[in-house]
């Protein structure tokens, strides 16, 4: 059976091969507990957030079939009336359609309450705005790509519009652009979603502590990531990777230098 391989395999080799062999290795990457706390914090607001989503569609929803029953009602009174027709019914269909309206105006208010919760978590933890689809958080399907031995699942995947967008949270300090790795990862990302959902994101969104880039999911990006893919499957075949970079700033930055037989710092 073929060895699946995940898109934090992809953002691992991307930064450097030996790096993910490590990782492969049972070798655990030094995690600060600023970044497990970020990724938890995001965890709960996203969860809250989605929270607040369903109920504000529940109760619009609601509050319109309340508000069509209430219609319906007046409506049907109202004929009554015009056939002057003395029946209890009459006085009946008044008191439900009054009822149902009440009913509906009481959820279209908690409606926008809902809404206004929605927003202000947004703002406050700086989340990517759209319709939370999935969040990684144990409920979210896991994403398996059909014809690449790929999965994976993102922080989170919002709805704007019909379009799925997958969004990568990063802990770290934020950079002027974003890391390769952390582009090629967010690319798995795009590649699953599109298999999964049915229709390509235009872009996917990196979110780091200070700013968010929305990152072009270009075909060119999309070659890279699978051709890393590729390079992925050899060396699991081979069993051979080694540090594929000469840049010592990256092997100081790395959570896995510590014992590592081919750092350069």
């Amino acid at each position: 059976m073929a060895t699946t391989i995940s898109a934090g395999d992809v953002g691992r080799y991307a930064y450097c091969a030996l790096n993910w062999k490590r990782s492969l290795e049972g070798i655990e990457g030094k995690k600060s507990a600023r970044g497990i706390r970020r990724h938890q914090e995001v965890s709960k607001d996203v969860d809250a957030l989605e929270l607040f989503q369903e109920r504000a569609r529940w109760s619009i929803q609601t509050s319109f079939l309340l508000a069509l029953f209430a219609i319906s009602g007046a409506a049907l009174a109202l004929e009554l009336l015009f056939l002057d027709a003395q029946t209890p019914l009459r006085l009946g269909l008044i008191v439900l359609s009054v009822g149902w309206l009440m009913g509906s105006l009481y959820l279209f208010l908690f409606d926008l309450y809902f809404r206004g919760r929605s927003e202000q978590i947004i703002r406050k933890a700086r989340l990517v705005e759209g319709e939370i689809k999935s969040s990684d958080s144990g409920k979210a399907p896991l994403l398996v790509a059909k014809h690449v031995p790929l999965q994976g699942r993102p922080d989170y995947v919002v709805d704007r519009d019909g379009t799925h967008i997958p969004v990568e949270v990063k802990s770290g300090k934020t950079p002027p652009r974003p890391y390769d790795s952390h582009v090629m990862q967010l690319a798995a990302y795009c590649f699953l979603v599109q298999e999964h959902y049915g229709t390509r994101p235009p872009f996917g969104v990196l979110a780091y502590p200070d700013r968010q880039f929305e990152i072009r999911y270009t075909p060119k990006i999309e070659d890279d990531m699978l051709r890393y893919l590729l390079r992925i499957e050899l060396a699991l075949r081979t069993g051979e990777a080694h540090r594929d970079h000469e840049n010592p700033r990256r092997c100081m930055g790395c959570s896995r230098r510590e014992g590592c037989p081919e750092r350069l710092a």
